[in-house]
C-alpha cells in the first residue's frame, strides 16, 4: 500500500499543480471545515454521500496543513472504511495500525519533495531538517522511509511512530 499512497499523492500534485491539501480537497469536492476540538486534531467523515475533513482550528497553520493532508489520505485511500464508519468518530486518534500508517505516508508524499528533503539531509540532522521544512519530525520519518525504499542514500536510522499526530 505504500506505493499506492505515494503514486496517488504525486498524481494529485501533478493534476492540480499544487501540493496544498486545502486546494486539492476543494478541487476534489471534499468539504473542509475548521472546528475548535479539545483533543482531536482532525477527522474524516463520509456523511450523506459527501466527504468532509474537519481540522482543529486551534492548531498552528503548519499543523492544520499536515492534518488536512493526512485526512485527505483517508479520503483517497480509505473511502470504504469511512462509509462503514460514517456515524463513528473516524479520526487518526481513534484508528490504529495500517490505516494511519498509510495516511501518514500519503501526507508525507503530498507535502514533501524528494529533492528538497534529500538536499537537506545531506547537511542537517533530522530535527534540523524538520524545523527548516516547518513540519513534525514524525512526518519527515515517513518521507525518509519512502526515499530509502526507492534507494535514496539516507544515512540515518528511521523510527516510525504512526501516532505522531496524536501527541
Amino acid at each position: 500500500m505504500y506505493e499506492v499512497a505515494r503514486v496517488d499523492a504525486l498524481a494529485l500534485v501533478r493534476r492540480f499543480r499544487t501540493n496544498d491539501p486545502f486546494r486539492i480537497a476543494e478541487a476534489l469536492g471534499v468539504f473542509v471545515r475548521f472546528t475548535p476540538f479539545l483533543q482531536l486534531k482532525g477527522a474524516y467523515i463520509y456523511l450523506n454521500r459527501e466527504h468532509h475533513i474537519i481540522v482543529n482550528s486551534a492548531l498552528p497553520e503548519e499543523e492544520q496543513r499536515l492534518v488536512c493532508a493526512h485526512e485527505l489520505g483517508h479520503v483517497r485511500l480509505h473511502r470504504d472504511a469511512a462509509v462503514m464508519a460514517a456515524l463513528e468518530d473516524y479520526s487518526f486518534l481513534s484508528l490504529r495500525g495500517r490505516i494511519e500508517y498509510e495516511a501518514n505516508l500519503f501526507a508525507a508524499e503530498l507535502l514533501l519533495d524528494d529533492g528538497e528533503v534529500f538536499s537537506l539531509m545531506q547537511e542537517y540532522t533530522r530535527e534540523q531538517a524538520a524545523a527548516i521544512l516547518r513540519i513534525d519530525p514524525g512526518l519527515l520519518d515517513f518521507k525518509l522511509y519512502s526515499m530509502q525504499k526507492r534507494d535514496f542514500q539516507i544515512r540515518l536510522p528511521i523510527t516510525f511512530d504512526s501516532e505522531f499526530l496524536a501527541k
